[in-house]
């Protein structure tokens, strides 16, 4: 690679353009700097959709967003576009196949539901009347268990000592005092 670059005058030719110029690099034409600012359009564009598809997936979830989070999410891919247009275009086209990399792992992810561990499956509810019933309970399910209540650490007892296994002779002793 490092002699292909040197063969070719430090020149990275690929889609019929030269990924080591910037959109305002010198070009032959306006027309030859489209492409260029095709490449940020497409890299924001891409970002703004990978945060709608978590936003989308949060408010499916219930969870709520904080309004600076959100002011922030829709600031942060302006600023990126200033980015991109200040580096070279193969710095844009690694962020824009990087940002599509992220999108496809987040849709698997999911739809199958690794990213939510409750999703699929079912919890046996018992009927108010039947507390201690545990005919009412599907089989291999999980017991749902109490939350322990919070403690903090300066308040808590530390735990009671076990009781020590006495060694045989101790034990022999006690039998024979008795």
């Amino acid at each position: 690679m490092y002699r292909s670059l040197i063969h070719s005058g430090g020149q990275i030719k690929a889609f019929g353009m030269d990924l080591n110029l910037k959109p305002f690099s010198s070009h032959g034409s306006i027309a030859a700097a489209i492409p260029f600012f095709i490449f940020v359009a497409i890299a924001v564009g891409l970002q703004y959709f990978q945060m709608a598809q978590m936003n989308n997936r949060n408010r499916k979830t219930g969870t709520p967003m904080p309004s600076q989070q959100a002011a922030m999410q829709r600031f942060l891919p302006i600023v990126f576009a200033y980015f991109y247009l200040i580096i070279p275009a193969a710095v844009v086209l690694y962020m824009i196949i990087s940002t599509l990399i992220r999108i496809i792992t987040q849709d698997l992810m999911f739809r199958a539901g690794v990213s939510n561990p409750h999703k699929g499956t079912q919890r046996a509810i018992p009927a108010p009347d039947s507390k201690d019933d545990e005919s009412s309970e599907v089989p291999n399910e999980p017991k749902p268990s109490t939350p322990k209540p919070l403690v903090s650490r300066a308040n808590a007892k530390p735990p009671a000592p076990k009781p020590q296994p006495q060694s045989r002779s101790r034990a022999k002793r006690k039998r024979k005092a008795r």
